[in-house]
């Protein structure tokens, strides 16, 4: 499906842009020599489809970028101009024009786009200092993708009382191309005892009160027909089976028919065990069949966590709430939980509660990533999508952070890739760098309604008046919580490059059950303030923030020079494992001009910040750990965060003996930081 139709017609534009500040009433004083304008290249770009939106500069580099090599300039120091700007393309959709910049926007694009189709259109114009002017093009292309319809069989309970049920036979089918969906095909299983079906559409309406006498109690008749769905390209098989109860008029409790036991895995998806189901429950007054969530406990010791995904009849088993419970990789525990089954409150027939119970056999497993070469221990690129190849290398080296083989860079650039993810399932992004002088790069966590975003680097030393580069390890981190009733099923991970080293790149799931989190385990309101206190926190300068709080009725408020503290006890992390400290924080006041140096740290309790997970924060060799520029908009709502790896900077061999205090300074160079925090977590990762 194409609508994009090249034209040679050129469709100006029509527009002159002033790149650079100048008076009304400026001259360009007469010298008698006028040099033209230079450049360093045409821009030529590729995107993807998927790709964010992204502004190329006119006068950038040759890559689009606003600053670096190749970028316009005038050599008599002119004020340079934009003019005679026009297009090759008869559509302009998913281009923008903004000041200086062209705006990128593949998404928009994308509909138009099948797998293998492509889409190039050319910019040209002229830089111009007023007198002498040099042409330049620009060249994007989109590449496009087409994405098949994703879904699992229907199967749709009703029973003999109802009147007519109602089927949309699209009911479940995700496409993440958002195209229209309908459906073809369909035909009714030759054996299906009954006929009483019409077709509106993708609408499947059930006569059930012309057969409602035919059914028997404790009989259920199941009505199977199949069709496929289709988007403007794909075609594919579906199974819609239709089950009609015959479900008995005296009130009667549900019946427990089977348990569940599950073999998990850490690196297994989550499962979702939907206990409506006739083969774990049947229910004769086709009443709801809901799950008590808070009713579940442990049978014989075992962790006793809330299964917090859960809703409804369906109990949502994350694998890795299990893992820190299981000392060593390849180690197994069994655990039996009970819970109640319920039939609902409202009706005649409704009001019954019996209990169930579920097993989980888990082994602990080393965690696998959810990227391919995250370590690029390939020796090249394989399974990442690069930006500019001439700006990064894969090498091998004695001292990666893992391995033999690390990525470096030697400008701004981006590499990509996508991995798969599970409605709400919590993520997180790691990888290790060593940063050049005054380095920084980011990373992009794009897929969702809202995309995630950081960035890290902190200037370097000075000794003797002179800037010393990092040369030791750091690792980072990016995480992301999808909602529940998130239907997207992957994202898309974009770091971008500066002059740095990236290594051991890695993409897993962490626990979000509150049980796991040590800030819960110390109180619930030192995670979320909601009782309206401090809780724990001390700190000179702290204070509850209710008039806008990030969520709920509270959150906590630091400001000013003082930091916020909280001790947790001996126990808390444990040597030989890895954990995530992240807090969600709206900056209302930078520190600094449109950004802020904050800390976040944990440290002895004892000891101080002197005796850090981090090592010495100040060694002018070392990228400061617990410190980072955070460059977010005022009162946009973000994560700050740490990955800690216990053992890797620092001698500590006994830190479980040792209390352990979070905390996190709003300010470092001027006093001026002031943050709104909440929704505090540590969470064992590795």
């Amino acid at each position: 499906m194409k609508t994009f139709q090249k034209s040679k017609m050129m469709l100006a534009l029509a527009f002159t842009t002033l790149l650079g500040a100048c008076d009304d009433d400026y001259v360009k004083p007469d010298d008698g020599v006028n040099a033209a304008p230079e450049h360093g290249g045409d821009i030529v770009r590729t995107y993807n489809e998927a790709d964010a939106f992204e502004f190329l500069y006119l006068l950038g580099t040759p890559d689009g970028a606003k600053n670096g090599e190749g970028i316009a300039f005038d050599p008599d120091g002119d004020i340079l101009y934009i003019d005679g700007f026009s297009s090759d393309a008869e559509d302009m959709t998913g281009f923008e024009f903004e000041g200086n910049k062209l705006g990128i926007r593949p998404s928009a694009i994308a509909p138009n786009l099948d797998t293998g189709d492509t889409l190039t259109v050319n910019f040209s114009y002229n830089i111009s200092d007023g007198e002498a002017a040099v042409p330049r093009t620009i060249t994007v292309t989109v590449i496009g993708e087409d994405f098949a319809p994703v879904f699992e069989d229907l199967t749709v309970s009703f029973t003999k009382f109802d009147e007519q049920g109602i089927v949309d036979l699209l009911e479940g089918v995700v496409d993440a191309d958002g195209e229209a969906l309908s459906i073809s095909g369909f035909t009714a299983d030759a054996a299906n005892k009954f006929d009483i079906h019409s077709l509106d559409g993708s609408v499947l309406t059930l006569d059930i009160a012309s057969i409602s006498e035919q059914i028997a109690l404790g009989e259920t008749v199941s009505l199977v027909f199949n069709y496929d769905v289709e988007d403007h390209n794909h075609s594919l098989p579906r199974k819609a089976t239709i089950n009609i109860r015959g479900v008995r008029p005296e009130p009667l409790p549900p019946e427990v028919v089977m348990t569940y036991e599950g073999n998990l895995t850490n690196n297994d998806d989550m499962v979702y065990v939907d206990f409506a189901d006739e083969k774990y429950t049947v229910e004769w007054n086709g009443d709801p069949i809901l799950v008590d969530v808070d009713s579940i406990m442990p049978v014989d010791g075992g962790p006793a966590l809330m299964f917090n995904k859960s809703s409804g009849s369906v109990l949502v088993i994350d694998p890795v709430d299990f893992s820190k419970y299981v000392a060593a990789n390849g180690d197994m525990a069994s655990w039996e939980y009970s819970f109640n089954l319920t039939d609902g409150e409202e009706g005649e027939t409704a009001g019954h509660v019996v209990e169930s119970s579920f097993v989980i056999n888990f082994t602990r497993q080393e965690p696998t990533s959810l990227l391919t070469n995250g370590g690029f221990e390939s020796g090249d690129l394989t399974g990442w999508t690069v930006a500019d190849s001439s700006l990064v290398s894969v090498v091998a080296t004695g001292d990666a952070s893992e391995g033999a083989y690390q990525l470096e860079a030697s400008g701004e650039t981006t590499i990509k890739q996508s991995f798969d993810v599970q409605p709400g399932g919590a993520y997180y992004v790691r990888q290790t760098d060593r940063i050049g002088n005054w380095g920084r790069y980011s990373a992009w966590i794009n897929g969702g309604e809202v995309p995630v975003y950081q960035s890290w680097g902190f200037h370097p030393p000075f000794v003797g008046g002179a800037e010393v580069p990092w040369k030791e390890h750091n690792t980072n981190v990016t995480s992301f919580v999808l909602a529940s009733d998130d239907a997207t099923t992957s994202r898309e991970l974009t770091l971008g490059t500066s002059l740095i080293s990236l290594d051991d790149v890695f993409a897993g799931r962490f626990s979000s059950d509150p049980v796991n989190n040590a800030v819960y385990q110390s109180g619930s309101n030192n995670v979320n303030f909601e009782d309206g206190t401090l809780g724990a926190w001390t700190g000179g300068n702290i204070a509850i923030e209710s008039v806008t709080p990030i969520n709920g009725l509270h959150s906590l408020r630091a400001t000013g020079w003082a930091a916020a503290n909280l001790a947790l006890p001996k126990g808390t992390i444990e040597n030989g494992k890895k954990y995530l400290l992240r807090l969600i924080v709206v900056a209302k006041k930078h520190d600094g001009n449109g950004f802020s140096p904050i800390t976040l740290n944990l440290f002895d309790t004892n000891e101080g910040e002197v005796t850090s997970v981090f090592g010495d924060d100040l060694q002018s060799q070392i990228q400061p750990r617990t410190r980072n520029m955070v460059n977010h908009p005022l009162d946009e709502v973000f994560v700050i965060e740490q990955f800690i790896n216990v053992d890797a900077y620092n001698s500590i061999t006994d830190w479980n003996e040792r209390g352990v205090t979070i905390q996190f300074k709003p300010s470092l160079w001027s006093g001026n930081g002031d943050f709104i925090v909440d929704d505090v977590q540590l969470v064992e990762v590795e």
